[in-house]
């Protein structure tokens, strides 16, 4: 646009820089591009996960509600630290979501699978039966990433600090958010359940079916 401007017979003009500041604006795109496209992804995958593998859509929104939350968390703890989006940065927001999963699916599975119909003693039953798992778990993972915070290795050293935050933040919604949903809007008997909503619609469509059909009766000759 500059150059269709300029005086006749002046050479056209053209900006350059010898510290590289295009290209980090390029990358910069590219990784801000990049990062939304695979959070974007991640959570699609976790939300068609849950329904497959818990089969109740109250529970499995529940559980995306906690996983959405950890995920921004994380990505506002890297903030509040100051680190500027780059490769390390945009590899740990594209995980974040696969770590985020683990301890609320534990919860999840073992809350649609109790014996009991009732919304407390099935919250009882899964906290009973995993959860002294999950607690474990989260100790023996947050302890083998507080080992990375002595490196001197840069990315090694973000890295242990994104996992021992994405672990914090995982436990603590798994532990307080999660179960506080399930404790209130938790589904009872077969409410919520895959397959019961898969029969009522199938059962309406027949039954639509068959009122649409004309009746001996109703048959003109």
């Amino acid at each position: 646009e500059q150059n269709a401007k300029r005086p006749e017979g002046q050479p056209p003009l053209f900006v350059t820089t010898s510290h590289g500041l295009f290209t980090s604006m390029r990358m910069q795109q590219a990784y801000i591009s990049s990062t939304a496209t695979g959070v974007t992804i991640a959570l699609s995958f976790a939300m068609g996960a849950l329904l497959a593998f818990v089969a109740n859509v109250i529970v499995a929104f529940a559980a995306f509600v906690c996983i959405g939350g950890v995920v921004c968390c994380t990505l506002g703890m890297m903030v509040v630290q100051g680190w500027e989006l780059g490769l390390i940065e945009a590899i740990c927001a594209t995980i974040v979501v696969g770590f985020s999963v683990d301890y609320v699916v534990h919860y999840a599975l073992a809350y649609v699978n109790a014996p009991q119909n009732d919304r407390a003693s099935r919250l009882t039953h899964a906290l009973v039966e995993v959860g002294i798992s999950v607690q474990a778990g989260a100790v023996t993972t947050m302890g083998a990433s507080a080992f990375l915070l002595f490196t001197t290795v840069r990315f090694y050293f973000k890295f242990g600090v994104f996992m021992l935050s994405t672990i914090f933040f995982s436990l603590l919604f798994a532990n307080v958010g999660f179960t506080a949903l399930l404790a209130v809007v938790g589904p009872e008997g077969s409410s919520g359940d895959l397959s019961t909503i898969i029969k009522v619609v199938t059962c309406g469509r027949v039954r639509v079916g068959r009122a649409a059909e004309p009746s001996e009766g109703n048959m003109k000759p």
